[in-house]
């Protein structure tokens, strides 16, 4: 905007003083050894402004103490003064306190002298803001946060407090960019007075101006209604919607000469006060110009506005450096536990593997072990059943003998012939029923039926006495009646035999004062049945004990731990067991217990209860 817009500033420059100033900057040449010239870029302003007589009263100051011969002034947009800066075509800026930020942080290199004050905001520091305001008759307007959806007019998007301090107020406000709070943003140029204009007529729903604007223009405050206006605070003497900022100022260059910036400094300072008491001070705080910029993301931090990831890194390194840190131990405890999970999967399946080996060798042990216990079982009652065979096939013998001898001495009868027949023909039954029975058992049929476990062990306890010599077998029946349970003969003397031969052999293995007795013993316990094989040795020691205990160990050096493990398979496959226990008397007691049948508790327990 040309200075000439304003009419004060017109007046002040009659008499030709602006053309002697303005000389130098349309190509006025130097005479040679002339001092250098010391440009000066003025940005544009919006007109009507209290500060702009300020501008001229500082060009002639600076004229007095520099020389008129030596300024150069000149006129620049936003845009065209941040281009000669960079370019080193400036000496000295007078701008906004915006503007001169924006080149600051750019890194023009500029550095503020002086900023301007006056009796209306005498402190440098909060002397420029915004006013968000609508007309009167708009009820439906009555806060800046009413705003949202609605129009609005304001100068241009780079003016500072026709605009960008409006702006950050919506953000101070927690509320959309202005972008996407407004329906509709008007740029009405640098002529201020159209947005009020625009407000007026009606254009807009409401307008964003420079505070003090309305009131340095006389507009009829009756019509309008500011919105929001902060309460007084000494500041500034006019009504505003936003926070302050410094006003305007001048700034210095690199490539000024430090003497030249000194003078002006100097003469900016000292100049005195013109009306409404515009003078130059210093102002000390322009972090909240920074953060604006920031905020608005414009001007230095325009590239905010589009993501880069190493500027994200840059401004976020230390959550950043802590979430790569975070990523890279949590890989590292990935790849730790996934090594320690594989190893252990493997330490799992070697050993899952050798379960299973050891479960078939196990089970094939147990296989094997059972083939050798229906073997030793089938071998011991081979013993038994040949005993049993010498009776009838001696029976069948001796009947043969007979019937041929009556033949060759001529006495048979017809009557006597069929006797010696039917009883040869009773004993080979008999004789075919005892090897039928260990064909049977062979093949596992066991072939089992109700017996007196008493009688049965009456009768094995027989047989034990022809072989157990020198020890004495005495059987005793502590049951007034029968005994009865589900078992196989051939089973109950095998175990019975076995029981007691163990015990003949411990007696002769380890002789005693006392005179060897092996005592059998049919009771009836808790409503089982029992056959006790006792012997009366000496005291078994602890080791002996264990061993025993263990099914499959021998105490003989010979043996194949059979003997106890057939007893006890037997036993179990009754649905009894064995137990062993040791009489402090000494020797070794061994029980056979069995369920009764169940016709038979009922027979037993009436006895018990006579």
């Amino acid at each position: 905007m040309s200075f000439r817009r304003h009419p004060l500033f017109a007046a002040l420059m009659t008499g030709g003083l602006l053309f002697s100033i303005l000389l130098p900057a349309h190509g006025a040449e130097k005479m040679p050894g002339s001092p250098q010239a010391i440009r000066i870029g003025i940005s544009e302003f919006a007109d009507y402004s209290v500060n702009l007589p300020i501008l001229p009263a500082t060009v002639k100051t600076l004229e007095e103490t520099l020389g008129g011969d030596r300024l150069e002034v000149r006129e620049f947009s936003v845009a065209a003064l941040q281009e000669a800066a960079k370019k080193g075509e400036v000496d000295i800026i007078i701008s906004s306190a915006g503007t001169y930020r924006r080149l600051a942080i750019e890194g023009a290199g500029v550095r503020d002298l002086a900023t301007a004050v006056s009796t209306r905001a005498p402190d440098p520091n909060h002397a420029d803001g915004s006013v968000f305001f609508v007309r009167k008759d708009r009820t439906d307007i009555q806060t800046i946060r009413d705003l949202e959806g609605k129009s609005v007019a304001a100068t241009h998007q780079y003016a500072f407090s026709g605009w960008q301090t409006a702006a950050g107020e919506l953000l101070r406000r927690h509320l959309p960019e202005a972008d996407h709070f407004f329906s509709r943003i008007d740029w009405q140029g640098h002529e201020m007075a159209r947005v009020v204009k625009s407000v007026e007529e009606g254009s807009t729903d409401a307008g964003v101006v420079r505070a003090c604007f309305l009131e340095d223009i006389g507009a009829d405050l009756a019509k309008f209604r500011v919105l929001d206006p902060r309460a007084p605070d000494g500041r500034i003497d006019c009504m505003t919607s936003t926070d302050l900022y410094p006003n305007w100022t001048v700034s210095t260059l690199p490539g000024t000469p430090p003497k030249v910036s000194a003078e002006v400094a100097a003469a900016l300072l000292a100049m005195k006060p013109i009306e409404n008491g515009l003078e130059w001070s210093v102002a000390t705080d322009f972090r909240t110009v920074d953060k604006l910029l920031f905020d608005l993301r414009v001007g230095p931090y325009a590239y905010l506005r589009n993501f880069s990831f190493m500027r994200f890194v840059r401004e976020h390194s230390l959550p950043f450096s802590i979430g790569i840190t975070f990523l890279l131990a949590l890989l590292f405890h990935s790849a730790t536990v996934s090594y320690l999970v594989r190893r252990r999967t493997r330490e799992l399946e070697a050993s899952l593997t050798r379960e299973r080996e050891l479960e078939r060798e196990t089970h094939e042990a147990e296989l094997r072990l059972g083939r050798l216990q229906r073997i030793g079982i089938v071998g011991q009652m081979s013993s038994m059943i040949a005993h049993e065979l010498r009776q009838p096939l001696a029976s069948i013998s001796l009947y043969a003998y007979g019937l041929l001898r009556r033949f060759e001495n001529k006495t048979d009868t017809r009557e006597g012939t069929i006797d010696f027949i039917e009883r040869i023909e009773e004993q080979t039954k008999r004789a075919a029923s005892i090897v039928d029975q260990v064909r049977g058992y062979a093949k596992g049929l066991r072939g089992r039926a109700p017996l007196d476990l008493a009688d049965a062990a009456r009768k094995a306890a027989g047989e034990l006495s022809k072989t157990s010599r020198p020890a004495a077998v005495r059987f005793e029946s502590k049951v007034p009646g029968r005994l009865m349970v589900e078992a196989n003969p051939l089973e109950i003397e095998l175990m019975v035999l076995n029981l007691g031969k163990n015990a003949a052999e411990a007696l002769k293995a380890a002789p005693s004062a006392r005179e060897p007795e092996i005592r059998i013993e049919a009771a009836q316990k808790a409503g089982e049945a029992v056959i006790a094989v006792c012997d009366n040795g000496p005291q078994i020691d602890e080791e002996s004990w264990k061993r025993l205990n263990d099914a499959n160990v021998s105490t003989k050096a010979s043996g194949l731990g059979l003997g106890l493990a057939i007893v006890r398979s037997l036993a179990e496959d009754m649905g009894g067991k064995l137990v062993l226990s040791r009489p402090e008397s000494g020797g070794l007691c061994a029980e056979i217990i069995l369920p009764l049948i169940q016709e038979e508790r009922g027979d037993a327990a009436a006895h018990s209860d006579c």
